[in-house]
């Protein structure tokens, strides 16, 4: 089984921002696409792909994207309360500075984003557990 390369996803270092339109500016996208991990890079391509029916199919994405789960079960999105019944104090701060990470990376994104392509938080956290819930490969 072979996915064409226009298929892939991916975010390599040293790439410019590939959405500047999305963007304020040019200069919004590129701090913030030079400011990112890869994993967030990604996501940051899902959300806008998922938003954009034309790239989707330029891109030969659709059925891919038509395929994620609209729900992902991982801690990153769980509230206080569900974090304390793990009753494991490591594994919370582990799960709460990711949590922190992706609330300061929201942040960084619906400020360098035009208000029309802003993620809510929901989406942004489905559009990240969709990209650490796929076989990739992190460096």
């Amino acid at each position: 089984v072979a996915l064409p390369r226009r298929a892939i996803l991916e975010a390599r270092q040293g790439d410019a921002c590939p959405f500047p339109d999305a963007f304020r500016s040019l200069a919004a996208c590129e701090a913030f696409w030079n400011g990112a991990r890869p994993v967030e890079k990604l996501a940051v391509a899902l959300l806008l792909l998922n938003a954009d029916l034309e790239r989707q199919r330029l891109l030969g994405m659709e059925e891919y994207l038509s395929l994620l789960p609209r729900d992902h079960l991982s801690a990153l999105s769980w509230s206080d309360e569900e974090l304390l019944e793990l009753h494991d104090a490591h594994l919370l701060s582990i799960i709460r500075q990711r949590q922190a990470r992706l609330r300061e990376q929201h942040a960084a994104l619906r400020e360098a984003l035009l208000p029309t392509a802003a993620p809510d938080w929901d989406a942004w956290v489905w559009a990240v557990q969709s990209v650490i819930s796929r076989a990739f490969r992190f460096e």
